[in-house]
């Protein structure tokens, strides 16, 4: 009898290990047996299963990433909308979320004390990251859509931070503190608010998207060796072309539009891009003597990507847009004189001055 016993203990120790359901099946069962015999059984078994739930509790995806590494000088958010009423995290009284956003976005962010950050809008689902070139302020207090909602979050690492918790329409995913330790639940995005000069060579190809806002929306980390002067309003399409000959695709552009900028050996140092025939003007360090943040802005542009002398590529790649199914409009280069209204063209279009191009629409 007591080997039986002490057999099927040792099944059950190997089962709570796999399986702490089975665990917790089997401890109710026994809660319905006569137990004269088997108390010390029960016991132990109960003793194990606290041992493990405990050791669960303890793996990574659960852990106050203070205890594993130091103070964060860069946090990476995802913004999940919900506003206040989805606050859910291991902070207490010492993080704070008022208000609330609604819908998909895009709405402004900012962080009060002047931390960067590395977009200027988010929508539903977008990724982003909040940094310091030392340490963060404490609490960073992030302000969405103007203040419709307002979040803080504590950095002194004197409350967890746990990777998951929510913090208003936002859920932390990843940190990194001021030695370059990263914490983070198997949740780390694609590159990002890391210095894609410091994993790869210098960029010979650099893609971005157009999305307007002109140098009001300015925030990158490559401080005085970028700039921007003027801006471009309105939806598009701009001309587009770079000052020192690198080739620019498309050559006109709207908002929205995917453009890359390359060279076949290295850009140019730095790239100067020209909008509208220079109603903005954007200059991008390149040398990697300054960083190169994805997802940062660069007045209208939002860097996507960008792919260096041997092919390596940080950030995501967009892929090419689908062929066009017909045509509504096409945009021609001309010298000349170009004169507004019906032309001379089979079938008849209607051509619209732009610029130094002519815009041709069918009648």
């Amino acid at each position: 009898m007591l080997s039986t016993t002490k057999s099927t203990y040792a099944c059950c120790r190997i089962m709570c290990l796999l399986m702490i359901l089975t665990l917790f099946t089997f401890s109710s069962e026994a809660r319905n047996y006569d137990r004269t015999s088997d108390e010390k059984v029960y016991s132990i078994i109960n003793i194990e299963a606290t041992e493990v739930a405990n050791d669960l509790a303890d793996d990574d995806f659960f852990t106050d990433c203070c205890d594993q590494i130091g103070k964060p000088t860069s946090m990476t958010f995802k913004f999940v909308g919900g506003g206040c009423g989805a606050d859910n995290n291991s902070q207490g009284s010492k993080s704070d979320c008022d208000g609330g956003v609604t819908g998909n976005g895009p709405y402004s962010i900012s962080e009060e004390d002047g931390a960067n950050i590395s977009v200027s809008s988010i929508s539903v689902g977008d990724v982003f990251t909040v940094s310091d070139a030392s340490k963060l302020p404490n609490p960073i207090v992030l302000r969405i859509n103007g203040g419709q909602e307002v979040i803080e979050v504590h950095t002194s690492c004197s409350a967890p931070l746990v990777m998951g918790d929510r913090y208003g329409s936002l859920e932390l995913l990843n940190y990194t503190d001021e030695d370059g330790f990263n914490c983070d639940g198997g949740n780390t995005p694609p590159p990002g608010g890391i210095d894609c000069c410091d994993v790869y060579g210098k960029p010979q190809m650099m893609t971005f998207r157009l999305v307007g806002g002109g140098c009001g929306a300015d925030n990158n980390s490559q401080g005085s060796k970028s700039d921007c002067s003027g801006g471009i309003s309105g939806s598009g399409p701009f001309s587009i072309s770079e000052e020192d000959g690198a080739s620019v695709s498309p050559s006109f552009a709207s908002i929205g539009d995917i453009i890359t900028v390359s060279d076949n050996d290295k850009l140019p140092n730095p790239i100067v891009l020209r909008l509208n025939n220079g109603q903005e003007v954007i200059e991008i360090h390149t040398s990697c003597s300054a960083p190169i943040l994805i997802g940062e802005r660069y007045g209208s542009l939002e860097l996507l990507s960008y792919t260096d002398e041997d092919g390596g590529k940080c950030g995501n790649i967009p892929p090419p847009p689908p062929p066009p199914t017909g045509c509504a409009e096409v945009l021609v280069d001309y010298s000349g004189t170009c004169n507004d209204g019906p032309d001379s063209f089979s079938p008849s279009v209607t051509a619209t001055c732009i610029g130094n191009a002519t815009e041709l629409g069918p009648t």
